[in-house]
């Protein structure tokens, strides 16, 4: 530590400015090192300027809620799915809305990990087939 850090009031802080006059607010003298940029819009609370928010909810344990309730309907879907084909038989199709649901499962837990976009796929690509044709 050098002699100009001890007379610092903040640590890294060189006393290279005229501190504040001693008041009944401030007696100990105490300033930040200031910038001479101004702040970053999105930086300063209330003002709105280039906000973009983090969630796509504004209460993101709802959202967490949501996204499990819909991997156990997903899970109870491809179960019975699955019992069915055992002790009916399998359908033609059966597979492909098995593994459609499966996907939509793995998309769910991406999205759930905060990757919006399914890997492996750019956007608005469709998969190959469909679920029903026309």
């Amino acid at each position: 530590m050098s002699l100009g850090d001890a007379d610092a009031k903040f640590p890294g802080q060189a006393p290279d400015a005229i501190p504040p006059s001693p008041s009944r607010e401030n007696p100990g003298q105490v300033y930040p090192k200031s910038d001479p940029k101004a702040a970053p819009p999105e930086s300063i609370p209330g003002t709105g300027g280039g906000h973009q928010p983090k969630t796509i909810v504004g209460n993101p344990f709802a959202l967490e809620e949501s996204f499990v309730k819909l991997d156990q309907a997903l899970s109870e879907i491809i179960s019975t799915i699955e019992g069915e084909e055992k002790s009916m038989g399998a359908a033609s199709n059966e597979q492909a809305v098995i593994q459609k649901l499966k996907g939509w499962q793995m998309e769910l837990k991406y999205m759930r990990a905060g990757n919006w976009q399914k890997q492996g796929q750019g956007n608005g690509t469709p998969q190959a087939g469909g679920l029903f044709v026309d």
